[in-house]
């Protein structure tokens, strides 16, 4: 096996997106500064960039311990899908660099159930994505939770549907708000850790942190903060009917005051503008744009839309600040401003 001796985070191949991987550096890096609970929880490894991510967060001084669970096996959709298979040795050199890094193979829960006593400050879950053992691990491992932990994965979306119940449901369970950037799902167990999420997101979207996106689907309602997927995220049987966009308190005590623009255009050609705090109907709509009334305020990536074509997700973005998107006649199932 050669492998390039001069190792940079882009080499180590993934199956996570550059936003959720750059999120998960942003929550350590801010939880590192909180709390120091415990170890760092990871099941399901993979080749390693989330461990990459992972350890980019950490502390210099006194880096958190991360703990990773994985049973290295090939598996026919990883040489697929990169072209070679998963190993123990392939992890171990793309991990190389990374410190304070205990590694365990095998089968989680049962691999660490007799021996397992670390107190857990962050546990991320990329594994199993099913049920049961989705659910078995988490019930194993949160009797080891603090009382700040944040809980966090890969693949909410609606190709893994127990991930987006099981989620939904702990939300629900906990009275705490969720997060999804990029396919990564994160949750605070406390307000503190709540807060230490937020503030992880406000390190990537400054200036989308002042903005919530409140929608309105077959299925259900929502709110989110604007850098994340709004509540009906890739939910299959699900349709947005109709969303607007808010200032919570950091965008009223902000400085850019001047109201954001929506424009619409439906299938029968009608043209519309709405502006913040107005419902934006989404029934035949044809395109819509985003803009500021003052244009200094320059965005060059704005908005994502998340439509489902043929149960196939495709994750679309207006690339030019004020540029509209064609939406086709395909459903909208989620959105979120971005930049």
């Amino acid at each position: 096996m050669k492998i390039a001796r001069t190792l940079k985070s882009i080499d180590i191949p993934r199956t996570m997106t550059k936003e959720g991987l750059n999120l998960l550096t942003s929550i350590v890096s801010e939880q590192s500064k909180e709390n120091n609970e415990g170890v760092i929880l990871e099941l399901g490894p993979l080749f390693g960039s989330s461990t990459d991510a992972i350890s980019k967060g950490r502390s210099e001084v006194n880096p958190s311990k991360i703990v990773s669970i994985d049973t290295f096996e090939a598996a026919p959709w990883v040489k697929k899908r990169l072209g070679f298979d998963l190993s123990r040795e392939r992890f171990d050199h793309y991990t190389s660099h990374i410190k304070n890094l205990e590694v365990i193979e095998g089968f989680s829960p049962g691999v660490v159930e007799n021996t397992w006593k670390q107190k857990i400050d962050i546990y991320f879950d990329d594994a199993t994505h099913g049920n049961p053992n989705w659910m078995e691990n988490f019930n194993f491992y949160k009797p080891f939770f603090g009382k700040n932990t944040i809980i966090c994965g890969d693949d909410f979306a609606y190709g893994w549907p127990d991930i987006v119940k099981n989620v939904r449901q702990l939300s629900e369970k906990y009275k705490k708000n969720f997060y999804v950037i990029g396919r990564l799902w994160a949750m605070g167990l406390s307000n503190r850790a709540d807060l230490v999420i937020q503030r992880a997101l406000n390190n990537l979207y400054p200036k989308m942190i002042g903005y919530n996106i409140h929608t309105v689907s077959q299925l259900s309602s929502g709110q989110s903060l604007a850098p994340c997927w709004s509540e009906n995220l890739h939910i299959n049987a699900n349709q947005l009917e109709k969303f607007k966009i808010t200032r919570n308190k950091k965008g009223q005590l902000g400085k850019e005051k001047t109201s954001l623009i929506i424009s619409i255009e439906t299938l029968q050609g009608l043209k519309k503008e709405y502006h913040e705090n107005q419902w934006i109907e989404l029934k035949d709509i044809k395109s819509i744009s985003f803009s500021f009334l003052n244009r200094i305020h320059n965005i060059n990536k704005f908005f994502q839309i998340s439509t489902i074509i043929k149960k196939k997700s495709s994750n679309n973005e207006m690339i030019a600040f004020g540029s509209t998107f064609v939406l086709d006649n395909d459903r909208i199932n989620c959105l979120r401003l971005i930049g």
